[in-house]
């Protein structure tokens, strides 16, 4: 199995849903400790305060067509 190299992608913007807890929580942390430029959303409006400052966090439920939209509208005028 090849294993990705991280240092390839580094300042790049990695998207994460689920983020909020568990396994998406986890991996967020392990992107952004990679240099990663993180933007994650999850299903609670409100930010979880054990993310750190610099993460970008959308609530967003991505089974709802509309607030899907507006999540890549966001993505797109922040990331380009």
């Amino acid at each position: 199995m090849k294993m990705m190299n991280f240092n390839s992608v580094r300042d790049k913007v990695a998207i994460v849903t689920g983020a909020s807890r568990g396994i998406g929580r986890a991996i967020v942390q392990r992107l952004h400790d990679r240099g990663y430029r993180v933007l994650c959303s999850g299903t609670r409006p409100e930010r979880p305060d054990t993310l750190p400052e610099d993460i970008d966090y959308i609530g967003c439920d991505i089974g709802d067509s509309v607030q899907r939209k507006a999540a890549f509208r966001h993505i797109e005028e922040k990331y380009g």
